[in-house]
This record gives C-alpha cells, sequence and structure tokens, in this order.
C-alpha cells in the first residue's frame, strides 16, 4: 500500500473543506489551507493555521524576532499538521457555525495564495466583487503569478459567492 511505500515517507496534504447548511457555514481544515471570508470590505480566515506561521507571528509581535526576519523565517511553513495517513494531530472543525449573510465571498485557497497579503487579497476579491466568482478565482491567481517567485508554492482557489436562497455560486 502507499502507506508502507517508503518513497512516499513525509508526503501529505493540506485540507479545507466548507459546508453550507442554509445560512450557516461549518468546515473541517487540517493544514494551512486558508478560509477566507469577505464581508463588508473586510477579510477575516476563519479557520486555523496549522503551520508554525502564528508561532513565528506571536515571536515578531512580542519583540521576540524582528518583522523581517518572522516573514523570512525558513519554517514559516513548516505544517504541524496534515493528512498523512497517520494520526491527525490537530483538525479545526468548529463545533459551532459561522452565519452567513447576503454579500459574503468565501475564497478557499492552498497555502500559495498567501504569497499575497491579506491586504492584497482583500482587495483583489473586493474590486472584482460585482464579477463572477470564476473571474475572482483568475484575478488572485494572476496576481500570485505576477509576483513570479521562483520558490513559489502551489496555488489554488476557489471562489464562494452567497448571494442569498437557493442562488449560490
Amino acid at each position: 500500500t502507499i502507506l508502507n511505500d517508503r518513497t512516499h515517507i513525509g508526503m501529505g496534504s493540506t485540507l479545507v473543506a466548507p459546508v453550507f447548511m442554509g445560512e450557516k457555514l461549518y468546515w473541517v481544515s487540517v493544514g494551512d489551507s486558508p478560509l477566507y471570508r469577505i464581508r463588508n470590505g473586510a477579510i477575516s480566515q476563519l479557520n486555523e493555521d496549522h503551520s508554525m506561521a502564528a508561532d513565528i507571528d506571536f515571536m515578531v509581535a512580542n519583540g521576540m524576532l524582528s518583522a523581517e526576519r518572522g516573514a523570512n523565517h525558513p519554517d514559516r511553513n513548516c505544517l504541524k499538521s496534515a493528512i498523512t495517513g497517520h494520526v491527525l494531530k490537530k483538525i479545526d472543525c468548529p463545533s459551532s457555525p459561522e452565519k452567513i449573510e447576503v454579500g459574503d465571498i468565501f475564497v478557499l485557497a492552498s497555502d500559495g495564495l498567501q504569497t499575497l497579503t491579506n491586504d492584497e487579497i482583500l482587495q483583489i476579491v473586493w474590486m472584482n466583487r460585482a464579477l463572477d466568482s470564476e473571474h475572482i478565482a483568475g484575478a488572485l491567481i494572476a496576481s500570485v503569478q505576477e509576483i513570479a517567485d521562483p520558490d513559489q508554492d502551489n496555488t489554488s482557489v476557489a471562489v464562494i459567492k452567497y448571494i442569498g436562497g437557493d442562488q449560490d455560486e
């Protein structure tokens, strides 16, 4: 089996999966793939980041590391939990849902999207909010590609717009 194949040691995957039920959102996530909500011109990451990034950001905020060193820290993207075929160390699956409002836009992505800052992601989504989900996702991917970072991680993006009723995109 794949779990016993030594060539696959260390391989794993992240997961972010939303579940929309009426005007409520549940999700399950493992790893560092973000789930963002854009509402009224503000961005929020709803799920937990299971990488070292949060710990490094805490060290920066408390003066233990400089902002530059924190942003470029070699362990920043190291995962604390991933789907590897072994017991999961961390799972984000809230027991209480988030309330969805008409006009909310949700962005699910691999961590490669975080080449952009949250402010950049917000600006791209907000400027394109009148367009369909496919165009917003394309604009986000194009912005990541424009950076042309030779060490760019993979980038996958899905955008869900809540327009109310049974007309979700």
